[in-house]
């Protein structure tokens, strides 16, 4: 999640290099500056969009509601356990 966090600084390199009135090829200076284990994600993209919506389905994976209501039916509170600890633990179990 950290390394999607940095990625998204990317959008702020680009627009600041493209204020200056150069155009760049946003999808070559990604791969560029990609590592390697990333760089297999988007090899094959060949748009910049595109390769943020792959790299975004890989960092983002969707919610197991099943699994949620599991985790919700089976945890009880503690009585000793305050309400955040009880969310948190809820929380980490998905």
């Amino acid at each position: 999640m950290k390394e999607w966090k940095h990625w998204k600084t990317f959008q702020n390199y680009v627009t600041a290099y493209e204020t200056e009135g150069a155009r760049l090829h946003k999808l070559q200076v990604q791969k560029t500056f990609l590592s390697y284990k990333l760089y297999e994600y988007i090899d094959e993209c060949e748009t910049h969009d595109s390769a943020i919506i792959v790299l975004a389905s890989v960092f983002f994976k969707t919610t197991n509601k099943l699994f949620g209501r599991y985790v919700l039916a089976t945890t009880r509170k503690k009585l000793s356990q305050t309400m955040d600890k009880y969310l948190q633990e809820l929380k980490s179990d998905q």
